[in-house]
């Protein structure tokens, strides 16, 4: 489950439609951002038009990750990147979470089928 604002988004990253689907709109996101910002910076730095671009393209990622129209529900009609970005790491640190989370469950299921976890 993924919060922002105390409202509940259905995410799994152990889902394997989930997964292949974050996957790839993670690294299409990010390939956009860094395109965005190659092309349209100036000394550097991006100013207004560059901010709603950048917030649309992370709003593209949203969507597609937890359906369409949540973008708009998570940040509303206003362009403010520093929102979008917390959103994009917190989503990102759940994803490493729920990766560890089951990694330990595994490694529990493997010890009681060798029989390690009565020693």
């Amino acid at each position: 489950m993924f919060i922002w604002n105390k409202e509940k988004y259905p995410f799994s990253i152990l889902d394997a439609d989930t997964m292949d689907k974050f996957n790839a709109e993670f690294v299409k996101m990010l390939g956009s951002l860094a395109d965005y910002e190659k092309e349209n910076s100036v000394d550097g730095k991006i100013y207004g038009k560059g901010i709603k671009e950048e917030c649309k393209i992370i709003d593209a990622f949203f969507n597609e990750v937890l359906g369409e129209g949540v973008a708009e529900k998570m940040f509303g009609e206003t362009y403010n990147l520093a929102d979008r970005t917390s959103a994009v790491k917190k989503i990102y640190n759940l994803t490493e979470r729920q990766l560890q989370e089951e990694k330990a469950k595994i490694k529990e299921i493997a010890k009681m089928a060798t029989g390690d976890d009565k020693k």
